[in-house]
């Protein structure tokens, strides 16, 4: 089981409620379209490139692999912690449930369709029970990320079996 970090983005609050109430995590990129027929990570990157052509290799590269992330990596069983940002001083945890599914269908707010099913766990635990050394790797600046500091992972699993 692997722990995950998947921030809401620019606009995370317009989408943390129906995320909850739906049963889900979501990013935006939605100018991307469809990822499912993307089968390699190479694929993804290219269509990023040609969607935003004024950003650069780097910038293509950084943004693709968070989205190749949570298209490809991010497994069922997989926790997701998120820092909700409504309440800056909470944050929510849940278990993937499903693959990877775009939902054109999140009209409320379009641009955030890529989606995996979760179950989610905590709604609102407070940041303050976290030790300000977890919060150092739990607070980097990308949207996807995937945690790996074992003892980081094996607290947010404790707290995720305490419901």
């Amino acid at each position: 089981m692997a722990l995950w970090v998947i921030r809401g983005g620019n606009e995370g609050e317009l989408h943390e409620d129906r995320d909850f109430r739906e049963g889900c995590v979501a990013v935006g990129w939605g100018d991307m379209g469809d990822l499912t027929p993307l089968n390699t990570k190479a694929s993804l990157l290219h269509r990023m490139g040609q969607v935003w052509p004024e950003w650069t290799g780097p910038q293509v590269s950084n943004m693709g692999g968070q989205l190749w992330s949570f298209k490809a990596d991010i497994g069922r069983g997989d926790l997701v912690f998120r820092r909700l940002k409504k309440r800056p001083a909470l944050f929510a945890i849940a278990e993937v449930t499903g693959d990877y599914r775009y939902r054109p269908d999140f009209e409320e707010f379009p641009g955030y369709p890529h989606t995996r099913e979760a179950r989610w766990i905590s709604h609102g635990t407070p940041r303050d029970s976290l030790e300000p050394e977890m919060l150092k790797f739990l607070g980097q600046p990308r949207t996807v990320f995937q945690v790996k500091q074992d003892f980081v992972v094996e607290r947010i699993q404790s707290m995720a079996s305490r419901g």
